[in-house]
């Protein structure tokens, strides 16, 4: 402030936020470019704060992680445009290895067969077809064992309990699943 003929005048000094120009993305497949925008919280048109860059290595790994790869390294960086000021940021991903699904085993079943189960799931269906991803996610998993209680549930076992147990294997990516079902009684009303 400037005190004049008995006046105070307030001085405001106005730095210009600089904006995100663009978003790189590279080594995100299988992932789409999409998903790996939806999962940051900085976007094309935002406003640059650096703080915010750290952030978004942390969502990316964790999005990668759910996605089946354990321990992916993830780098954001940020560039000025010398001709206009905005930033474009670059997104580095190299994903490493994923863990297979080698072996899934039901235990427990009485009253449909293993077979009839496993189709159920998705995880078998990338073991039966030839060429497709192993890649091994365990919310896909506990989706199957949801459907597959909802499945039992239809077919009057109110009382079914299905639980499971993970075996990964580092040395070889490797990832062994076995289901254990407790049907329980059926009940016809």
């Amino acid at each position: 402030s400037i005190e004049e003929e008995g006046r105070i005048k307030l001085l405001f000094r106005l730095t210009p936020f600089r904006l995100i120009k663009d978003i790189k993305i590279s080594g995100g497949h299988p992932l789409f470019e999409r998903q790996i925008l939806n999962t940051m919280t900085i976007y094309t048109g935002h406003t640059f704060i650096e703080e915010e860059l750290h952030k978004q290595t942390t969502f990316i790994e964790e999005l990668f992680q759910r996605e089946g790869f354990p321990v992916p390294i993830v780098n954001v960086t940020a560039r000025e445009d010398k001709d206009d000021g905005f930033f474009i940021i670059q997104v580095n991903i190299e994903k490493g290895p994923y863990f297979n699904l080698e072996r899934l085993e039901i235990i427990g079943n009485r009253s449909f067969s293993r077979t009839k189960l496993k189709l159920k799931m998705h995880p078998w269906h990338v073991l039966l077809f030839p060429g497709s991803s192993r890649r091994f996610m365990e919310e896909h998993l506990k989706k199957d064992i949801r459907n597959l209680t909802e499945y039992y549930w239809k077919k009057k076992y109110p009382d079914v309990h299905i639980d499971f147990k993970i075996e990964k294997d580092s040395q070889t990516k490797s990832v062994s699943v076995f289901i254990n079902i407790d049907e329980g009684p059926r009940y016809d009303i």
